[in-house]
């Protein structure tokens, strides 16, 4: 019986192990606020689609590096917190790393802020039809928190806006500032960054499809004369005869013809 109870014991751990998943978030919080990082955590993996994919810590600025070293797969963080501008050298940081931090910009009333920041921390507001909480020229997006939470509380949206930056990113497959890019463009503000909504509400979607390429055809009347699709720094063009050609550019800026 021991010995039986001792197999089930090792079968249990070895399922864990197996159902365990990489990281992809860290939730920082500060200590006394456990309830408020969990429901931050549960809302991320919400949105994301996860289950334990979050890290919660309440460990200090001077720290916070050593915990995020020992899991290199996590890709955002996220604070809950006002205080944004005390953390700008770590966001760069991150930034560089190929990483980004998301915090809120600050009141959850619908005021002007005016705190000097970074674009590598990525400041955020929430609201229902447009951002109601602090707005200024550091908004970068704003999101709906999910009920059961108040539609002004940017913790909450910040998770949310978190998570949608790391679908577009693992969407697409690429750098932390191009998956920004495709997010800012694709945004509710049509890729205008305004004082009050930021560049709105990202579109995962139209962000990860951002990046496809786009194909020309030029035709008379019914009859196509030629496809052009383009493809990074390249252009496909296959004409009537479909036969299929690659003009490519390249670093001198010289056009280059080569039949495929």
């Amino acid at each position: 019986m021991k010995y039986l109870i001792h197999i089930l014991l090792l079968m249990l751990i070895v399922v864990s192990l197996l159902d365990a998943q990489p990281y992809k978030c860290v939730v920082w919080g500060q200590p006394g606020n456990t309830m408020k990082i969990q429901n931050e955590a549960d809302v991320f993996e919400q949105e994301y689609g996860c289950t334990g994919c979050t890290l919660q810590t309440t460990t200090d600025i001077f720290s916070i590096d050593d915990t995020i070293q020992k899991y290199p797969e996590v890709q955002v963080v996220f604070r809950g917190t006002s205080s944004y501008p005390s953390y700008v050298n770590f966001g760069n940081d991150l930034w560089a790393d190929g990483k980004a931090l998301f915090m809120p910009y600050g009141s959850n009333n619908f005021e002007l802020g005016t705190n000097a920041s970074s674009d590598n921390v990525i400041i955020v507001g929430a609201g229902v039809s447009q951002n109601q909480t602090m707005y200024g020229s550091q908004l970068m997006f704003w999101d709906t928190p999910p009920a059961p939470y108040a539609s002004n509380s940017s913790s909450i949206a910040n998770a949310v806006i978190a998570a949608k930056f790391l679908k577009v990113m693992e969407g697409i497959d690429t750098t932390n500032i191009a998956a920004l890019v495709a997010c800012q463009e694709t945004a509710s503000e049509n890729g205008i960054r305004t004082l009050e909504n930021g560049y709105g509400k990202i579109d995962v979607p139209k962000a990860i499809a951002y990046y496809e390429p786009d194909t020309l055809q030029i035709s008379v009347g019914e009859t196509k004369l030629m496809e052009i699709e383009g493809e990074g720094s390249s252009l496909i063009m296959k004409d009537a005869m479909n036969q299929v050609w690659k003009i490519s550019i390249d670093t001198l800026g010289n056009f280059v013809n080569q039949k495929i």
